[in-house]
């Protein structure tokens, strides 16, 4: 899901990044998660070969909420390493054989486990990678939006029900058909579910920040200079509402009396038409990326009612209706009646990303 920066006010944005060519589906794919089990179920991942030829999967992590590292490669077993063409595996939180036990599996069905961890009944991102640190395949799931209800708590797994696209999309997965999920094996056919928005191409890259996503934001009209949208900022201006506060209920942000696109507004801020002269609205968000810094694109949709001008790592990458260099009492080059969701309003090739923690920064005007 997503979300908004209003000026009437509504800021949100999905942040997307993608290799420049085209992206495909992945090769081997998280297909099956089960987070909320019931009572006396255990929490597994299910991972599964998409393709005719094995993979050495020695040392490769599965990271989120739960660690888990496969074992390495030994020459008196030099077949356990390999992920078989078309294979399907299990991770698990407890040993192989009380999972088997559980839930029926035959001895052909590969168990490991246990990790280390839970998976968070609330949603996180999970990744699997290789042993030379390459992402293979991620996805971030969640309990609320349009994930499947019946996997938060009523014993449902989730179930990755297209695999012929990049998999980290709320609208690819839905609940199994049976409690307890179908460990180590195809879930049985279901009808053909449309996507809530087919004219979206969702292989086109990997969302990084989505649209109800918390931010640390800034609405208390004051002028914070130039240092708050660098990487190292220490919030040293008052006014502050980190992304973990209380109140803080994600996006998307601003106010409005009119419709707003899904999620709608959640996180209310200082009405602006109620104090001269404030225009300006800040907002910081950390994402963590691991993978190459060149050859990509990053993406960003926004919800925004006037305009917003977006930093990554204290550069400026770009803007809707303003500029780097307005202050923060100038107004956006537009006025937006009802805000409506505006797909690729930033598209940037080889933006200034770097490995590990980055920072995006926005200000809606």
């Amino acid at each position: 899901m997503k979300s908004p920066f209003l000026l009437t006010a509504i800021i949100s944005l999905i942040i997307i990044i993608k290799p420049s060519q085209s992206l495909k589906a992945e090769q081997v794919v998280i297909n099956e998660i089960m987070y909320h089990p019931n009572e006396g179920g255990h929490e597994f991942v299910e991972i599964e070969n998409l393709t005719s030829s094995p993979f050495d999967i020695a040392l490769w992590k599965l990271s989120g909420g739960v660690d888990f590292e496969f074992p390495d490669f030994r020459s008196a077993s030099p077949r356990n390493t390999f992920l078989k063409a078309f294979e399907r595996i299990v991770i698990c939180d407890t040993d192989p054989g009380t999972f088997r036990n559980t839930y029926g599996l035959p001895s052909a069905v590969r168990v490991f486990g246990p990790w280390k961890g839970n998976l968070s009944n609330s949603g996180e991102r999970i990744t699997l990678e290789d042993k030379n640190g390459i992402t293979r395949c991620t996805v971030r799931y969640d309990d609320k939006g349009n994930w499947p209800v019946a996997a938060a708590g009523g014993g449902h797994s989730l179930i990755l029900f297209d695999d012929s696209r990049a998999i980290d999309d709320y609208r690819l997965w839905r609940a199994s058909s049976g409690i307890n999920g179908t460990p180590g094996s195809s879930e049985p056919a279901a009808a053909e579910e449309p996507y809530s928005n087919p004219e979206v191409d969702l292989s086109v890259g990997i969302p990084y920040i989505e649209y109800s996503d918390a931010w640390d934001y800034n609405d208390q009209n004051i002028n914070l200079g130039t240092t708050w949208k660098n990487s190292n900022y220490n919030f040293s201006h008052p006014g502050w509402t980190r992304e973990n506060a209380g109140d803080n209920e994600g996006g998307l942000y601003g106010f409005e009396s009119s419709a707003l696109p899904a999620p709608g507004l959640r996180t209310p801020l200082l009405n602006s038409s109620d104090n001269a002269n404030h225009i300006s609205y800040y907002f910081r968000k950390e994402f963590t990326y691991n993978g190459s810094t060149s050859g990509v694109r990053l993406t960003i949709d926004l919800i925004n009612d006037d305009g917003c001008g977006f930093w990554l790592n204290g550069q400026w990458i770009g803007g809707v209706a303003t500029s780097s260099g307005a202050s923060h009492t100038t107004t956006a080059e537009r006025v937006v009646t009802n805000a409506e969701e505006e797909l690729g309003v930033i598209s940037l090739a080889n933006p200034p990303l770097v490995n590990g923690k980055n920072v995006i920064a926005a200000a809606g005007r």
